[in-house]
C-alpha cells in the first residue's frame, strides 16, 4: 500500500520552506526543494509620504505599500505548490503560517490545491528548528 505523503509548508511574508511526513513513525524531513524566499528589499526606498487629514487641518502619514509585495508572495507560493500537487508529489497539504498570512492564502487558493489540505496551523513557525516541529504539530498529524 502506498504511504499517505503529506507536505507542510511552514511560512511567513519572507521565507517558505517544506517538510514532510510519509506515514506514522516516520517523524518529519525537509522536503529536497529550495526553499521559497521573498525579493529582498530594495537598497533606496523613498519614504511613504504624508496627507491631509480629511476633517481638518490635521497632517498624517500614508502607510508604505509592503502589501503588494507580501501579496505576490503568497501567489508565488501557492503557484510552486500547484506545480508540485499535480506532478503528485504530495497527497495532503498543512499549512503553517501566521494568522493575517494564513488569511492571505485562503481567499486566493484555487479549489483543485484547497481540496488537498488537511489541515491549517495559525502559527510562525519559520524559525523553528526542523527537531523542534514535531511538538507544534502533534495535534495535526501523527508523527
Amino acid at each position: 500500500m502506498k504511504p499517505i505523503i503529506t507536505w507542510i509548508v511552514i511560512a511567513d511574508y519572507g521565507k517558505a520552506r517544506f517538510v514532510e511526513n510519509t506515514g506514522v513513525g516516520h517523524g518529519l524531513t525537509a522536503v529536497d526543494i529550495p526553499d521559497l524566499k521573498a525579493p529582498e528589499k530594495e537598497t533606496y526606498q523613498s519614504p511613504p509620504g504624508r496627507s491631509y487629514d480629511s476633517m481638518g487641518q490635521g497632517r498624517h502619514n500614508l502607510e508604505a505599500n509592503h502589501g503588494r509585495v507580501a501579496t505576490q508572495f503568497v501567489k508565488d507560493l501557492l503557484e510552486r505548490l500547484e506545480g508540485y500537487h499535480e506532478q503528485s508529489r504530495f497527497d495532503r497539504l498543512i499549512i503553517c503560517a501566521a494568522p493575517r498570512m494564513l488569511g492571505e492564502i485562503r481567499s486566493v487558493i484555487k479549489p483543485q490545491l484547497k481540496q488537498s489540505v488537511y489541515a491549517e496551523l495559525e502559527k510562525d513557525l519559520v524559525n523553528i528548528k526542523l527537531n523542534d516541529l514535531p511538538k507544534h504539530l502533534q495535534n495535526l498529524i501523527a508523527l
